[in-house]
């Protein structure tokens, strides 16, 4: 209702059937765009041109806006509508050079002029004051001429185009979510330094990076109502956009043509000459960019990981144990870290630092503490520089390798859970008797083990299905899709193919 710019992206409402947490998911990549400070004849105004066309019904049209975009039925409280206008009025320096291009035309509807938002935060004013509507941004009348330099923003009255935004500009982030910053305040951009505090000055470098300066602003500080992490839907679309705008950041990186030298592409020639000689392919049409395998994710580092895997198999043979441990949004520490009126699904950031805590705890109890007993070690291994984003520890003394490796997974949802599989240091295979030292199929007796009891009995028990509840989400045909219930045995048993 109040975004200057429009967010290009493919977003997945389907996952919001009303059945669990909201949830903002996209698919593709995300772009952002600025039309023209007027809108086209015969087109109602969007997004900034709702600062300056007919603003006599400012309040009507924005609602309109904002019920057209949604599937669901919106209803805006026209009051507070009005007072989000006026505070923005008030405060936001961008809103104010609206305004002023707004007055322009109610003087003279003829007039040509041009709106250019400052692309270098630390060239117009200073950076460590709130913002005024001078240093950030400033009006250009007639002809545009050589002033669209650098990473400025340059908005003409009328224009039949749309241009995009780069994501590295101060003010991207302001004029995308001006709820979230209604003060218009900077967000990253090139020049960004670091603090100069007694450990800044070792650092090799002096400047922060976007990843950096999202995990700064993604963390809640005593004394410090940090306003892009308490809004709920929100927040959620402003972490989306952050981490595709970083991740946009490191594939430019490895766009430039000085990185790309570093590969050989002899293989992408031979495409090339397939085309020529007649072999027709849409995905031999193009530049080539390859992706190394420091960048995560891609076809690379998957397969740098896959082969230190194959590496442990051929060392040490078949892992003994998969172990899938997950998480609990109910979970007290998440609970007592949320603020007032917050639920668990707005505030992914928090279940994910909870959930990385306790999985380095569940580790040290693996590999230190031995809970399954001593694990396999590899001295000198070969490829030890693969593991270095696999979590294996290497003692710079003896270059051992512990044999456990695990991957973070999300749920469609967010949740984030962790298969392991580890390698034991034993003399035989495994036998029924040792897996029923490792697994119980039991309900723990309440008396004594109050809470092991109110765990299973709320998060590992399966039903009720079938007969006694037909619309359990498992049903399928009438029958349970995870064959329940199974036949009760006494003993574990390991079948031939060695199925537990």
């Amino acid at each position: 209702m109040f975004a200057m710019t429009s967010m290009g992206a493919k977003v997945i409402e389907s996952i919001n059937d009303g059945c669990a947490p909201y949830v903002f998911k996209i698919s593709g990549q995300v772009c952002h765009r600025v039309g023209s400070l007027m809108p086209s004849e015969g087109h109602r105004p969007e997004y900034a041109q709702l600062y300056i066309f007919d603003t006599e019904h400012e309040v009507s049209n924005r609602i309109n806006v904002a019920s057209s975009s949604s599937r669901a039925p919106f209803h805006a409280n026209q009051n507070i509508v009005a007072s989000l206008i006026e505070m923005l009025d008030m405060h936001n320096p961008i809103v104010k050079l609206f305004r002023t291009a707004r007055e322009r035309l109610l003087g003279d509807s003829s007039d040509q002029y041009h709106i250019r938002l400052f692309g270098k935060a630390d060239a117009h004013g200073d950076i460590y004051s709130a913002p005024v509507a001078s240093e950030v941004v400033g009006m250009i009348v007639g002809d545009i001429g050589q002033t669209d330099v650098g990473r400025d923003i340059i908005i003409e009255d009328r224009s039949s185009r749309l241009q995009r935004i780069n994501e590295q500009h101060c003010k991207f982030m302001a004029m995308q979510y001006p709820i979230l910053f209604p003060y218009g305040e900077d967000g990253y951009h090139e020049s960004l330094m670091y603090r100069q505090i007694g450990r800044s000055l070792s650092l090799k470098h002096s400047k922060a990076t976007m990843a950096e300066y999202f995990a700064y602003r993604l963390h809640d500080r005593p004394s410090d109502f940090n306003t892009p992490l308490r809004c709920g839907r929100l927040t959620q679309a402003y972490e989306v956009d952050a981490y595709c705008s970083v991740e946009g950041e490191r594939i430019d990186h490895y766009r430039t043509p000085s990185f790309q030298r570093k590969y050989r592409s002899a293989p992408y020639n031979s495409l090339a000459n397939s085309v020529s000689s007649g072999i027709r392919s849409a995905s031999s049409v193009g530049q080539r960019i390859i992706l190394p395998a420091s960048f995560t994710g891609s076809p690379r580092y998957l397969y740098q990981k896959y082969q230190g895997c194959i590496g442990i198999c051929r060392k040490h043979g078949c892992p003994d144990l998969f172990i899938t441990f997950t998480s609990n949004p109910a979970w007290p520490e998440i609970m007592e870290a949320l603020p007032p009126g917050l639920q668990p699904s707005d505030r992914p950031d928090i279940i994910d630092r909870v959930f990385k805590m306790k999985l380095n705890i569940l580790m040290d109890d693996i590999k230190k503490r031995k809970f399954f007993g001593p694990i396999n070690a590899s001295k000198n291994f070969p490829t030890h520089a693969l593991f270095t984003l696999l979590n294996f520890p290497i003692s710079k003394k003896t270059r051992y390798l512990c044999a456990v490796v695990y991957t973070i997974e999300f749920q469609k949802r967010g949740l984030p859970h962790v298969h392991i599989i580890i390698w034991l240091a034993k003399e035989g295979p495994f036998d029924a008797a040792m897996i029923d030292n490792f697994i119980s199929a039991q309900l723990p007796d309440p008396t004594t083990d109050p809470i092991g009891y109110a765990a299973v009995s709320s998060h590992m028990v399966h039903g009720p299905c079938g007969a006694l509840n037909t619309s359990s989400p498992c049903m399928s045909e009438g029958k349970c899709s995870k064959f329940y219930p199974k036949q009760f045995c006494e003993k574990t048993t390991i079948l031939e193919n060695g199925f537990v």
